[in-house]
C-alpha cells in the first residue's frame, strides 16, 4: 500500500535508498570491507595526492607533495611486502 501524500522529494530519497539497497546485495561481501582497508585509503590518499600535484601553482607546494607521494608509495611497498611474507607462511605451514 502506497502513501499517496508522500511530496516528490521523499518519494526521489525513497527510490535512492531501495537502489542503494540493491546493489549492496548484489556485491560480494569483499567489495564492501574493501571500502576502510588500509590499502584503499592509501590509494585513495596517493590519488588526491597526485591531483593536488598537477594543481600545485608553486614550487614549494609541488616539492609537498613529491615527498608525501614518496612517503606513500613507501609505505604501500613495505605493506605489500608484509602481505606477501605472510602468505608465504601461511603456504608453509599448510
Amino acid at each position: 500500500m502506497s502513501n499517496n501524500f508522500i511530496n516528490p522529494t521523499e518519494k526521489k530519497i525513497i527510490l535512492v535508498n531501495k537502489k542503494k539497497s540493491e546493489i549492496c546485495k548484489n556485491l560480494p561481501k569483499e567489495d564492501l570491507s574493501q571500502r576502510r582497508t588500509i590499502e584503499a585509503i592509501r590509494s585513495r590518499l596517493f590519488d588526491s595526492y597526485k591531483e593536488s600535484l598537477e594543481k600545485a601553482k608553486t614550487l614549494d607546494q609541488r616539492m609537498f607533495y613529491l615527498r608525501e607521494i614518496k612517503e606513500i608509495t613507501i609505505e604501500i611497498k613495505q605493506d605489500l611486502k608484509e602481505k606477501l611474507k605472510k602468505e608465504e607462511r601461511k603456504n608453509l605451514i599448510f
